[in-house]
């Protein structure tokens, strides 16, 4: 590229690839559906439109949720030489969550720390009319005390995320009622809607995931990624009709408000996860300062 000079790759994703530039103040996101690093570039019409439909998305996302301090900020757009739509982004030096969680499981103190900051990044999104659809611990970056929300190319409003027929994203992470639309669309029955409660549920699995270590149903994340269908849907189907293994089984000594705020956002059906992030928030900052000063005092 002539405008924006690279250094390093951070990362690669279902959309494209990341970039650290050479002043190590940005990242720039190149959307190709095909592998870079192997000089294999999307040649077919089906693969470029695909690729600037990914940009798109997630420019009109960011552009909308522009100036929030939790959530990553765009700078710039275009294309490469080669014709490659691309954004470019503030870089956030930190670590994912996920590739913190390999240093050892999150303390009580940093888990309410992730709930409080990405609580009010996903208020924000969906005071903008956004559901997110993607929020795992790799889709948050924390650096010096500080959670940011990233990654939207997957984030859509209610109505286009109601026009969906097939599961996209983390298998792990998916709400029972995500799963329950598409299983009714594919079993050719009227399908419930879903709403930014499935936000809730996947930071529900991401707050269990840095205090235990695991994920909530306790079965193999051999899946989790897997491109086979049958076998996502397999193992997506579970929390239909199985509650969530207790965290208060998996983490000893965990404080009584962390725990029932975990297992609330968890909850199978959606109105008995919180009302909306209002609430939550509220009930973080009430849970955080019990458990906290109690843990103090002894």
């Amino acid at each position: 590229m002539s405008k924006y000079k690279t250094q390093k790759m951070l990362g690669r994703g279902r959309a494209g690839t990341v970039y650290l530039c050479e002043d190590n103040s940005y990242a720039i996101k190149i959307y190709c559906t095909q592998d870079r690093e192997k000089n294999l570039f999307d040649s077919t019409d089906e693969q470029k439109q695909l690729s600037w439909r990914n940009h798109e998305i997630e420019y009109r996302n960011l552009c909308t949720l522009k100036g929030h301090s939790k959530i990553i900020d765009i700078k710039d757009t275009g294309t490469t030489e080669r014709g490659e739509p691309y954004i470019l982004m503030n870089f956030i030096p930190g670590q994912t969550l996920e590739e913190a969680l390999r240093q050892g499981k999150f303390s009580f103190a940093r888990a309410y720390l992730v709930l409080e900051e990405v609580c009010q990044a996903l208020e924000y999104c969906h005071q903008k009319g956004l559901i997110h659809r993607d929020v795992t611990t790799k889709n948050m970056m924390i650096q010096n005390g500080k959670v940011t929300l990233i990654d939207f190319d997957q984030a859509m409003t209610q109505a286009e995320a109601n026009a969906e027929v097939k599961l996209i994203g983390k298998t792990h992470y998916f709400a029972p009622e995500y799963v329950a639309r598409i299983h009714a669309i594919q079993h050719k029955q009227k399908p419930n809607t879903i709403s930014t409660k499935i936000d809730m549920y996947a930071l529900g699995v991401s707050i269990y995931r840095i205090l235990s270590g695991s994920v909530p149903f306790g079965v193999s994340r051999k899946y989790e990624n897997s491109s086979q269908a049958k076998q996502r849907y397999d193992l997506a189907t579970k929390r239909l009709t199985q509650e969530p293994v207790p965290i208060t089984r998996r983490v000893n000594g965990i404080p009584e408000n962390l725990a029932q705020i975990t297992m609330r956002l968890l909850a199978r059906r959606p109105k008995e996860r919180f009302a909306n992030w209002g609430e939550l928030l509220k009930e973080i900052r009430k849970g955080k300062k019990k458990d906290l000063g109690i843990m103090a005092g002894m």
